[in-house]
């Protein structure tokens, strides 16, 4: 069966430069595709989300998405030991499917997200 899931996550990108304005702009679709990666040499996160949500239809994960979490996404950039980063927190819409168990198949295709671009303060 097909579900399409609300997830949110936070985020970490340890780009450990020495000043705030060092920091690289990034566009909210930057923001999840950086996230997504799982790049352990700039994120920190563990990748776990937390679903939240979980519909039969598109159409009701939006609405739904629409409602809560259109403006979820934070970005900010943080001190870190060695230099700045930048963390936050993220929500997307997920299609993944399942088994009869209700154990996961496949998925990924995200569908919608929310999630604040970055850009250096001048």
């Amino acid at each position: 069966m097909t579900k399409f899931e609300i997830k949110t996550d936070s985020f970490e990108f340890r780009f450990y430069t020495r000043t705030r304005d060092e920091l690289p702009a990034m566009t909210a679709a930057e923001i999840l595709e950086t996230y997504q990666s799982g790049d352990t040499r700039i994120t920190s996160n563990s990748l776990d989300p937390e679903t939240v949500g979980s519909f039969d239809s598109l159409e009701d994960a939006k609405k739904a998405f629409a409602r809560f979490y259109a403006n979820y996404g934070r970005t900010a950039a943080r001190r870190a030991d060695i230099g700045y980063n930048l963390a936050g927190e993220l929500a997307w819409i997920e299609e993944n499917e399942f088994d009869d168990d209700g154990e996961f198949i496949q998925g990924g295709v995200v569908y919608d997200y929310s999630a604040e671009p970055y850009e250096p303060e001048e």
